[in-house]
């Protein structure tokens, strides 16, 4: 089986605009609870670096793991 390459820019993209609409969405909804628009927005971008850090890193081992990507 020939897997395609990855197209890392692509996936990159797709993240930062994912990670900027639920980073909208966390404020908005930590807003409507604590009625406090500093920590609505620093508790949503801390939250966002952390997720976005582990899906990166839970990428790259899962890709190196199972050769994910490689034409070989």
């Amino acid at each position: 089986m020939k897997l395609r390459k990855v197209r890392t820019d692509l996936l990159l993209k797709k993240a930062i605009t994912y990670r900027i609409f639920v980073t909208c969405s966390q404020i908005l909804l930590m807003w409507l609870f604590t009625r406090d628009i500093y920590l609505s927005t620093s508790f949503s971008i801390i939250w966002n670096i952390i997720n976005t850090v582990e899906y990166f890193s839970f990428d790259y081992l899962f890709a190196r793991l199972y050769k994910v990507g490689k034409n070989d």
